[in-house]
């Protein structure tokens, strides 16, 4: 871990004023192998992932990887070098070939349910990957063949690049790994990317906007940039945020001030008050109480809060 950053200084950037430095240290004072810098529009994280950037590259042995994008198709040119590799170096059949892709797949995320199929030369020396999904479904790189949905490219090439291209003892950037990902996997590529960190030595640090990935770390993984009026400062996250709802990070972290539509939100507010004010016997209360828990559906949160506040009121009077 020695190449990892533990901190840097911010002396001539426009975060300096109110810091002078960040540091990517865990609890326990030693450098975190995956760093999330999150924050609304305009606080700064791509400008502090260039900054990072520069003041690695001005090291005497430079060791950082800067992925603004793991790009929408599958890079055929990395497979096809792995490939001729594993083969003619290593000596592997293409059977094994494919399935000590597929075995490296499965160690970074589980239940990724997309594997190699087979892989083979076309007629102009191009080289055709097919792939197969869990119904049994084929897909390749080559149009003839239906693509998989853009989030499982992103996954692929995010796979493909890291081992592929076999990464190790760098410093990696990432910037929005989000990007086209399904709200269901953003949460897993959080996975992906730190059980390679770990296997391979990296230190991984990116800035996203996704709830989902904030709520898949730990608190003391996270830098929160805030925008204020003396400038942006950098904070570290002392409350542990594992296990928090979607709307709870949302609200914390991107400043969102409604979860719901506004709308919603207002109705909902206005029952409360009604609730606070003895409106709740009147029949324009009842009606509204219906219909929203009849749009909303009992199970909502925001519908339980109301019953067990009209739950509480009726019983305070029944006594």
């Amino acid at each position: 871990m020695e190449h990892f950053l533990d901190k840097i200084s911010l002396k001539g950037t426009r975060f300096e004023k109110l810091n002078s430095e960040i540091d990517f240290l865990g609890k326990d004072g030693k450098p975190l192998h995956l760093v999330v810098l999150a924050g609304i529009n305009g606080s700064g994280k791509t400008n502090l992932l260039i900054e990072i950037r520069k003041k690695r590259y001005k090291l005497e042995t430079p060791s950082c990887w800067h992925i603004d994008s793991v790009g929408s198709f599958v890079n055929t040119q990395i497979f096809q070098k792995y490939v001729n590799k594993v083969i003619f170096n290593d000596g592997l059949t293409v059977n094994d070939a494919i399935n000590d892709i597929n075995s490296k797949i499965f160690s970074l995320i589980y239940d990724f349910k997309v594997k190699v199929d087979s892989f083979s030369v076309r007629h102009n020396n191009e080289y055709e990957i097919t792939f197969k999904n869990e119904y049994g479904n084929k897909f390749g790189t080559n149009r003839a063949y239906d693509h998989p949905s853009s989030g499982e490219i992103t996954l692929l090439n995010s796979i493909f690049r890291f081992y592929l291209e076999e990464i190790k003892d760098l410093i990696i950037l990432i910037d929005e790994p989000e990007r086209s990902l399904h709200p269901s996997w953003q949460s897993k590529v959080v996975q992906l990317y730190e059980n390679y960190a770990k296997q391979n030595n990296c230190q991984i640090i990116m800035a996203t906007h996704s709830p989902f990935i904030l709520s898949a770390v730990k608190s003391e993984q996270i830098r929160l940039l805030k925008r204020t009026s003396e400038g942006i400062k950098i904070e570290k996250i002392e409350e542990e945020i594992n296990g928090w709802t979607i709307e709870r990070i949302l609200q914390y972290f991107m400043e969102t001030e409604h979860v719901r539509d506004p709308a919603t939100d207002k109705e909902i507010a206005i029952l409360f008050k009604m609730m606070k004010t003895g409106d709740y016997k009147n029949s324009s209360f009842k009606e509204r109480f219906a219909a929203l828990e009849e749009r909303l559906g009992y199970a909502d949160n925001d519908m339980a809060s109301l019953r067990m506040e009209l739950n509480r009121l009726q019983k305070n009077e029944n006594n």
